[in-house]
């Protein structure tokens, strides 16, 4: 998404879909929320950490791909997502108690916690994690 553009043309159409705060690449916390210009998907990667790792990496049939849906994405189609920057930069330094974020058809956003519920547990007797909507958005 380049700069100028609206914040809201980020969600239109991803009602309900989630956007991890962890960045597939790193799976780090992602500093500067990147997406390739045409990809379809909200799931944003650390750009630092795309660069980094398709620098180094030997294998040259699998650099510069978008490490969500593997679609070829040179360096130039990489461009910054300032919708999904803000909503990142509100939860900074709780990134590890956030599962998910999930969009919701108003334009707003909650998250899915990543808290571990000691108490429940799952069909087979182990211990699960609870998931559990807060709206920050207020």
């Amino acid at each position: 998404m380049e700069a100028g553009q609206e914040d809201e043309c980020a969600v239109t159409g991803n009602f309900g879909r989630t956007l991890k705060p962890l960045c597939p690449v790193s799976h780090c916390p992602i500093e500067e929320a990147a997406i390739g210009r045409d990809c379809h998907h909200i799931q944003v990667f650390d750009l630092q950490a795309y660069i980094a790792v398709n620098q180094r990496m030997r294998s040259l049939d699998k650099r510069w791909t978008c490490p969500v849906c593997g679609s070829a994405l040179r360096p130039d189609d990489v461009v910054l997502h300032p919708f999904a920057q803000g909503i990142l930069d509100t939860l900074r330094g709780d990134e590890d108690l956030v599962e998910a974020i999930v969009f919701n058809e108003d334009c707003s956003w909650s998250t899915i916690s990543a808290v571990k519920d000691e108490n429940r547990t799952g069909e087979d007797g182990e211990e699960g994690n609870r998931a559990e909507m807060i709206d920050l958005s207020d």
